[in-house]
């Protein structure tokens, strides 16, 4: 799982290795993408204007 954190609405985008770039909206607080990455590099870019906190579980 992919939890972003944020202080305002807007999108993010999310690639795994060789996949596909996805892009996810954003509402404030925390979000969560059911995601299952087994170990791959994860490469995030924050598009809204506040800071984001990005984790996994």
């Amino acid at each position: 799982m992919v939890v972003v954190d944020c202080k305002a609405d807007g999108n993010f985008k999310m690639t795994a290795g060789g996949s596909a770039t996805e892009v996810n909206a954003l509402r404030v607080g925390r979000n969560e993408f059911e995601r299952s990455f087994g170990g791959i590099e994860l490469t995030v870019q924050n598009l809204p204007l506040e800071d984001i906190t990005v984790t996994t579980e």
